[in-house]
């Protein structure tokens, strides 16, 4: 999942589909590199990401793919670590 400033066109539109949709340029470039889907999350122009919305999408997505185990990325869990450290735990780093 890519995390960007876009105009990627949202899922969630009645008239958006596979063929129909426009990506990100990140995506666009991750897609064409590395045959993968990729899925944008966009935000308004001009309001910023903050870390914490990031990581509830993140959990968010984590869960609808059936991997509940977010608790390395939800702040405390246990290690005593940064954030930064817990989310590299959980990413296998």
């Amino acid at each position: 999942m890519t995390v960007e400033l876009n105009y990627s066109d949202d899922w969630g539109d009645p008239y958006i589909d596979g063929e129909t949709r426009r990506y990100s340029q990140l995506a666009f470039l991750l897609r064409s590199k590395t045959l993968l889907d990729i899925d944008c999350w966009s935000r308004v122009p001009g309001k910023p990401f903050m870390p914490a919305e990031i990581c509830e999408v993140v959990k968010k997505e984590l869960a609808a793919l059936g991997r509940g185990q977010t608790a390395a990325i939800s702040g405390d869990n246990g290690s005593g670590g940064t954030e930064a450290e817990n989310v590299g735990e959980f990413a296998g780093q």
